[in-house]
Parts: C-alpha cells; sequence; structure tokens
C-alpha cells in the first residue's frame, strides 16, 4: 500500500539524513568551540532528554507514514515558531566589569559568558527540568526524521532555559551531532545504512560547511550564527549580525519576507528545498 511504501522511504533516507547532520555538526561545532559559544555542561545536561528522545524517534521512524511524519513536523516547527516570535531584544546584557578572561562556562555550574562586540556577556541558565524534558522532543525528531532538531532545541535553550541567542545556537550546533550519533547507531545495529551513500553525504556536508556561506536562523527569522563568509557578504562581521534579525540587514523588505518563508517551509517539511535569486552587489555585480 502507499502507507507502507512512504513508511519506507522514511525509514531509508533518515539513516543518510543523519549522516549529513553529524558531518555538519562536526565541521562548524569546531570553530563555535573555539569561539566559547559552546557550553559544554548545559550540553551534557541537555542531552539526557534528546537521546531519550532520539531512541523513541528511532523504534518509530519504521512506523510512521510520510504523511504523519510531514504533520509532527509541521507541528514541531510551529512550537520553534512560537518560542522564537516570543523574544524582544536581549535578554543579557554585557558587564563592562569582566573582562575577557571571564569567557566561558563557570566551573561547578551552567552558568558562563561569552563575547558580544568585544564585550562580555554573562549569563545564567533556569527552569533547566522543563528544558530537559521539552529536549525530548527534539529528539524525537532526529530519530524519526533523520533531521539535526537544531531547529528546536535553539529556540528551547534561548527562550525555555534562557540561554543567550549566540550561546544557544553554537551548543545546538554541538549537540545535534551528539544526539544524531545515538539515533545513527541504533540504526546502525538494525542493518538501515548503506556505506557508500553515507560516505558521499560525509563529503558533500563537509565540503559544503567548509567553502560555502553558513547561517542558521530561527523560524522568525533571528540570525543564531553565521560563518564570515556569509558575513562577509554584508560587509559586516559574525558578531555584527549574530543576535540580528534578518529583516534588519536584508533588503528590500520583501526579500527578507521570502527568505523567512522559505525557511520554515524547510523546518515544516523536513526535507531539502532549491532556490535561486539574483541579487544586485554594491559594485555592480550580480550574484546568483
Amino acid at each position: 500500500s502507499s502507507d507502507v511504501c512512504s513508511s519506507d522511504l522514511v525509514a531509508s533516507a533518515a539513516p543518510l539524513g543523519l549522516v549529513s547532520v553529524i558531518a555538519g555538526s562536526v565541521a562548524a561545532g569546531r570553530r563555535q568551540v573555539g569561539d566559547g559559544t559552546v557550553n559544554h555542561r548545559f550540553a551534557v545536561v541537555t542531552e539526557l532528554g534528546a537521546t531519550t528522545g532520539a531512541v523513541v524517534g528511532v523504534v518509530l521512524s519504521g512506523s510512521l507514514s510520510e504523511r504523519a511524519l510531514m504533520w509532527s513536523l509541521a507541528a514541531f516547527a510551529m512550537i520553534a515558531a512560537v518560542l522564537g516570535a516570543r523574544r524582544k531584544g536581549m535578554r543579557w546584557q554585557p558587564d563592562p566589569s569582566l573582562d575577557a578572561s571571564h569567557v566561558g562556562e563557570r566551573k561547578g555550574s551552567l552558568a558562563g559568558a561569552y563575547l558580544l562586540n568585544g564585550a562580555v556577556v554573562p549569563y545564567q541558565p533556569s527552569r533547566m527540568g522543563v528544558g530537559v524534558a521539552l529536549m525530548a522532543l527534539a529528539g524525537v525528531v532526529t530519530g524519526l526524521a533523520g533531521v539535526g532538531g537544531g531547529f528546536l532545541k535553539t529556540p528551547l535553550s534561548s527562550e525555555v532555559m534562557r540561554l543567550p541567542a549566540k550561546v544557544a545556537a553554537g551548543t545546538s550546533t554541538f549537540t545535534i551531532g551528539l544526539t544524531a550519533s545515538v539515533a545513527l547507531i541504533l540504526m546502525a545495529i538494525d542493518g538501515r545504512i548503506v556505506a557508500s551513500d553515507a560516505a558521499l553525504v560525509v563529503l558533500g556536508a563537509l565540503v559544503g560547511v567548509a567553502y560555502d556561506r553558513y547561517k542558521a536562523e530561527d523560524a522568525d527569522g533571528l540570525t543564531l550564527y553565521c560563518n564570515h563568509l556569509y558575513a562577509r557578504t554584508y560587509n559586516a562581521t559574525p558578531d555584527e549580525l549574530i543576535d540580528k534579525n534578518i529583516r534588519d540587514y536584508i533588503h528590500p523588505p520583501e526579500l527578507a519576507e521570502q527568505y523567512i518563508r522559505e525557511n520554515r517551509e524547510i523546518i515544516t517539511q523536513g526535507e531539502a528545498h532549491e532556490y535561486q535569486r539574483n541579487r544586485a552587489e554594491t559594485n555592480g555585480s550580480t550574484t546568483y
């Protein structure tokens, strides 16, 4: 029947999606660890919920039809959009009394500090019990669909557990690889991985992250992370764009709204889309 066929497609595609997630997490996360925007203690605590959810997702992945998976992802994307839309401005403010030596994690706690435009911003996560429980949802998404779940992890970290958006994005990039690894191991035990296909996916993901413009946004257009190649497009540095909504630096406004709509489509449908646009650069050239 069609339900059986679509269920088989989901089960066969999910492992390759997880391989891509892990490769991208390793490549991008390495830079973010160096920037001090990954809170390892926070990551370990929240992974208790996420990995538990990933196990549940893998168990269910072979039994859900493509339609059921699509509606599930749509529901999760709506949750992420609502969480992202709630945030107004910067929650954590720079502390002039702190210097670069204070950047990083606080021993014995989940608190920390990070650099933003040369200033040190301290933070203290809260509501960890609720956050860890909700992180299981992101894990279920990873196990079910073979996607990273970062579109859920980042807003859960920043809006529920009060992590700064920049740290939430960096930590989520690091942890999605861990969650995906747990799910992938279970799928490997079940014999659902084709080594040759997985190798091609890894190669493509590593090359793409290393040589392409890379950014991460939430469903409302808030820039959570970007690399130097992307920031250079707008004559800025990553620190100048992170924590800003794309509506603030992408013009005309209709183009920013188009980007946001397309991002929501990708999140909702849980599959890759290809878009092509022409953009006039300040030097008179055209970028496609």
